[in-house]
């Protein structure tokens, strides 16, 4: 087929043929649209912004069922009749204008909804409707053609649809074993939808969101073809669209493998300001049970509503927000505390006033809960690699827990967990000891050190400045020791452990004699000799007064000669 570039007369998309130009009815309609008829049966409305095509299809249906609603509603997408659309027409010069634009300039964005229904159906439709029981002779033709279809199935009416949502505290329990006999149960449910009472509305949104999940299984096609229908009626922006974007949310939230796609149409929705509440309280809905998913996908774009002029908006979204775990946003949620905007919050006891900054309230506390939480089980994951690896140098594989430790110390980190952090580093600094590196050890020890020293922990902090000195001492860099062994003084004598000083002083003597400084080293060993006879280190000591003895002979004959 050619493509055509310049205006074209309209075709019906069924069968081809020219149509005539869509007309208004009187007396006119809710939704003030133009209508037309094919010759092959298919009917066709007019949606002049092509904006409003939820309504124009809901019109077009209705129109196909010489508007019974009852009827309308009962039909299913794909089954009862097919839907195409004709982009870019102008009712006015009756053509399709390919480029968007007249020749004058002015713009095109009307749409043409077809829908063409099946044989049974018409056949419904174009019967006269003028005697008393015309109505009910449909809905029995039409109960019949579902029963031959599928003889295993049950149909449900609207009446006992509401039935159960009105009065049954199982509800949502029921709703599923009606919706896996009768898929239209989810047709029931959004004309349930339109109703004033928001108690009503939210247990008919969540029902569509179970109903849908369960007709899935075996319809998957139908469910699709209904959140279609839903996300027609939601995008509207001058139609009634109570609970549609709801109930498209309930419908991502309980199958959202398939169709978490929608997230971000949720978010194009919300380009008319009064669908803008709906939509913040949809995805805040979807958010609590998959936040991960919310926050791929809208995250950036939900984090604008916050500073939107509606309070019912900025509310929404804190509470959205908190329901994603958004911990990146706790400054902005914080500047909303003091925002004493009033906000209806649609719950399953209806609606609730709350205050923005309430709601940005329990949002802070949703998050804080999360992320410790979230914490709680990293380190308990992290905690569980650190046993492993205890276990597995035990055993004497050495490389293999090192491994371990790495992994458990790369979730420590993340968590800024230092306690566990200086913990790993000096297992993994023996490790690398026994292995022979000891650079990689001197480094894992040092950095052990450090927070040990930050904790105030002065009996860690001495057991870690002895793992560094002995390495030092290993590789024969007193001179790098020496710094060790003065914090080390510091830190014993501060602690009163005159053992530990007497040590301490013993090593720094040893530096002093290495540099050549020999009354320093004296004067060190002296002390600690000290020490050792108080503390009755008597070995000690009698190694120590040898040593003293011995430098001392050196210096005298140094003096002699």
């Amino acid at each position: 087929m050619v493509r055509m570039t310049g205006p074209f007369p309209p075709r019906c998309p069924f069968c081809d043929n020219l149509i005539q130009e869509p007309k208004e009815l009187e007396p006119k309609r809710l939704g003030d649209f133009a209508y037309g008829e094919c010759g092959c049966g298919a009917v066709y409305v007019y949606d002049v912004t092509g904006h409003n095509l939820g309504a124009a299809f809901v019109e077009a249906l209705e129109y196909g069922c010489s508007f019974d609603w009852d009827l309308a509603w009962d039909l299913v997408p794909g089954e009862d009749y097919e839907e195409q659309r004709v982009e870019r027409y102008d009712l006015a010069t009756h053509l399709v204008h390919p480029a968007g634009r007249t020749k004058d300039g002015r713009s095109v964005r009307g749409v043409l909804i077809f829908l063409r229904f099946k044989d049974e159906i018409s056949t419904l439709r174009n019967r006269p409707n003028k005697v008393q029981g015309a109505v009910s002779l449909k809905k029995e033709a039409l109960h019949e053609l579902g029963s031959s279809k599928d003889p295993g199935t049950r149909g449900f009416s609207k009446q006992e649809v509401r039935k159960v949502i009105e009065g049954d505290a199982e509800y949502l329990q029921k709703i599923e074993e009606m919706a896996a006999q009768d898929p239209k149960v989810l047709n029931r449910l959004q004309q349930i939808l339109y109703t004033p009472d928001p108690a009503m509305r939210w247990r008919a949104i969540t029902a569509i969101g179970c109903g849908a999940r369960v007709v899935f299984q075996k319809r998957p096609n139908f469910v699709g073809e209904f959140l279609r229908r839903l996300l027609y009626s939601a995008s509207d922006s001058a139609a009634t669209n109570w609970g549609a974007i709801e109930a498209v949310g309930e419908i991502i939230r309980n199958i959202p493998d398939t169709f978490d796609i929608f997230i971000r149409e949720l978010i194009g929705i919300a380009r008319f300001v009064e669908s803008r509440k709906n939509v913040a309280w949809t995805i805040g809905r979807i958010g609590e049970k998959h936040p991960n998913r919310v926050k791929k996908k809208v995250f950036f774009p939900l984090i604008g509503f916050l500073s939107d002029k509606d309070p019912g908006v900025r509310g929404l979204t804190a509470l959205a927000l908190g329901n994603i775990n958004a911990h990146e946003c706790k400054g902005s949620l914080r500047a909303l505390l003091e925002d004493t905007g009033e906000v209806d919050l649609l719950t399953e006891r209806g609606y609730e006033k709350w205050t923005v900054g309430q709601l940005a309230k329990e949002a802070l506390k949703k998050i804080e809960r999360e992320r410790s939480q979230m914490e709680n089980e990293r380190l308990k994951e992290a905690k569980r690699l650190f046993q492993e690896a205890k276990v597995i140098s035990n055993q004497g594989r050495s490389l293999d827990a090192i491994n371990k430790f790495q992994e458990a110390l790369s979730i420590f980190e993340d968590e800024g967990a230092e306690r566990e952090i200086a913990n790993t580093c000096e297992n993994l600094g023996d490790l690398h000891c026994i292995r022979g590196n000891f650079n990689q050890a001197l480094s894992l020890y040092q950095r052990a050190l450090a927070i040990c020293k930050k904790k105030k922990d002065p009996i860690s902090e001495l057991l870690m400045i002895e793992k560094v000195i002995d390495i030092y001492r290993g590789k024969g860099n007193f001179e790098s020791a020496m710094p060790y062994y003065m914090r080390a003084l510091e830190v014993a004598e501060a602690a009163s452990d005159a053992g530990r000083a007497g040590y301490y002083l013993t090593g720094i003597g040893d530096v002093y004699q290495r540099r050549g400084d020999i009354e320093k080293a004296l004067d060190a060993y002296r002390t600690a000799l000290s020490i050792y006879k108080q503390t009755r280190s008597g070995e000690r000591a009698r190694i120590l007064e040898k040593g003293i003895a011995e430098l001392e002979a050196f210096l005298m004959s140094q003096g002699d000669s």
